[in-house]
């Protein structure tokens, strides 16, 4: 049965936050106008559409479409501006998605013939463990191999805190370590999984395995040189940046020295490879608009400087009606020194009130003028903090309603018998979230 359809959730933005699955609604076509309709309809059944104080979507243009966009139509049936919240993993798998094509070259191919053929031949493949091509940077700038151990470290830190439990996250985890020169005890490759085009992590992954698989793997010269290519800009802007985009406070801080590096590293690759990063870039300054750059306030990672600055300026202006509609992406000037981000301050406007709003701190908001190392001490700061860190940036979750319905959606006669059954198997993965013999077992 093929048919368009929705995964509408939603999300709390406390503590441990609620991620409640409404339903995966059919919609009449793909245009961004019937999708809307079809989550007005959720939010209406459910009685949560006076709850509702951000979208979080793809940046496909039936989503952001300035007139007829999804998040255009829910924002004005809400009759209140919202937070345009940008997926950002959606996001950076664009940014790689315009590196490996540049790389590369376009292709009609859904899938990719050297990720097939790796796939095809894995069992042939002669691999020792104690030869395996390690990211090679003794002719790169000092700073790209600064850049390379910094990542390194990372990682490491990472995996021994466990914060990516989830295989695939942890894959390409280990990959990046393994291809940096650490060591992970006990190390063995995964078998090769799916490779489609919409599967960006993926395609990391196997990028990453095939640079290290390179002298038992056959490739041409060409090939090979791709590939070091494509690996060493995954490994050194693209694993850290895009396991680090779920994080809403350091979103704008992230955005602006991913930028910076790929600026500097101009020299090091092809031009068109770092142009083509840097136009993607320009076109989804999400988090430097001036209603969400403000989660920046509550960025732990930001120097106090830059937040007492954006502090300021936004308590000196007068809170005004907000603007609705799509964000206005801000004018970002890049040419400072290098690796110093511009002044954040530029960014705020009385749009940057936004949040305030939503999260009902009208009062004068005086915390904002004072040193950002007292800022806790303020209830409207603690606030503002936590509605901050656990507001939702990323809209991995809808993938799981698609799956979800996928997978059901034959199992019922009914619409109205297949969204109740999508509720059932919801509530009871809740439930058990294992599947071995001691969790199956009925009380």
């Amino acid at each position: 049965m093929v048919s368009n359809r929705v995964a509408v959730y939603i999300t709390g933005v406390e503590e441990s936050p609620v991620r409640k699955l409404l339903g995966v609604p059919e919609t009449k076509d793909g245009t961004g106008v019937a999708e809307a309709e079809v989550v007005m309809e959720q939010l209406l059944e459910w009685d949560v559409k006076e709850e509702v104080c951000g979208i979080v979507f793809d940046t496909t243009s039936s989503n952001t479409g300035a007139d007829a966009g999804a998040c255009t139509q829910l924002e004005q049936w809400l009759e209140r501006p919202v937070l345009w919240l940008a997926c950002r993993h959606h996001v950076h798998e664009l940014h790689v998605k315009w590196m490996i094509q540049e790389m590369t070259g376009q292709t009609k191919d859904p899938g990719v013939a050297l990720f097939r053929r790796l796939k095809s031949e894995w069992y042939k493949l002669d691999i020792d463990y104690t030869k395996l091509r390690k990211l090679e940077l003794g002719s790169a700038p000092e700073w790209v191999q600064e850049e390379a151990m910094a990542v390194l470290a990372w990682a490491e830190e990472e995996l021994a805190k466990n914060t990516w439990p989830r295989a695939d996250y942890q894959e390409l985890l280990v990959l990046t370590i393994i291809s940096l020169g650490g060591e992970v005890e006990g190390f063995k490759f995964m078998l090769p999984g799916p490779d489609h085009h919409a599967r960006w992590m993926s395609k990391m992954i196997y990028y990453l395995k095939i640079n290290l698989l390179q002298d038992v793997f056959d490739m041409t010269a060409a090939e090979k040189i791709q590939v070091q290519e494509i690996s060493k800009f995954i490994l050194i802007f693209c694993v850290k940046a895009w396991l680090e985009s779920p994080l809403p406070t350091s979103a704008a801080r992230n955005d602006l020295t991913y930028m910076l590096k790929v600026m500097r590293y101009r020299g090091e690759t092809k031009p068109r490879v770092t142009m083509a990063v840097m136009q993607s870039w320009y076109h989804h300054l999400w988090y430097l608009a001036p209603q969400t750059v403000v989660l920046a306030l509550a960025d732990p990672g930001l120097e106090d400087g830059q937040k007492e600055g954006m502090a300021r300026k936004l308590h000196g202006l007068e809170r005004v009606e907000i603007s609705d509609g799509k964000p206005v992406f801000p004018q970002v000037d890049l040419s400072g020194e290098h690796g110093l981000i511009p002044d954040m301050a530029s960014f705020v406007t009385s749009d940057s009130w936004l949040i305030f709003d939503i999260i009902g701190l009208t009062g004068a908001q005086d915390w904002l003028s004072i040193p950002a190392s007292l800022w806790e001490n303020f209830l409207e700061f603690r606030i503002f903090k936590e509605f901050c860190e656990n507001v939702s940036v990323c809209n991995d979750i809808a993938e799981r309603g698609v799956a979800l319905i996928t997978s059901y959606i034959n199992k019922a006669e009914s619409e109205e018998q297949r969204q109740a059954m999508l509720q059932v198997v919801e509530f009871h993965r809740a439930l058990v979230t294992t599947t071995n013999k001691s969790s199956l077992k009925l009380c």
